[in-house]
């Protein structure tokens, strides 16, 4: 499974505490999210995660991109949201492939 970020946005004037259709979608998002996650073949692991910036951030795993996407555009958030999707790795994933790549860069002091 490939675990990917989330990360909505949407201007004050389409806030869900200031816009009372995008409320409606926000409840009814809340409310279908896990029948849509199952019907995609996506986890919703953390999230979401709501900002007082008209931000929020959710952590999904998923076997393929697509469903990723299918998700996203059958929950509606993209109606009011910019939502941008970003695979990625684990901290411990990134310390291992630390350990095969040569530096290109070296600091002045060092021969």
């Amino acid at each position: 499974m490939t675990t990917y970020v989330g990360i909505t946005e949407h201007p004050p004037q389409l806030c869900q505490t200031s816009n009372k259709l995008c409320g409606e979608l926000f409840r009814k998002f809340g409310n279908e999210v896990s029948g849509l996650s199952q019907k995609f073949g996506v986890t919703v692991k953390i999230g979401p995660l709501i900002t007082s910036d008209h931000r929020s951030f959710l952590v999904i795993e998923a076997d393929d991109y697509e469903n990723v996407r299918k998700f996203v555009t059958q929950s509606g958030l993209i109606q009011w949201n910019s939502v941008t999707t970003l695979p990625v790795i684990h901290f411990e994933t990134a310390l291992a492939e630390l350990d095969t790549l040569t530096p290109i860069w070296h600091l002045q002091n060092e021969a």
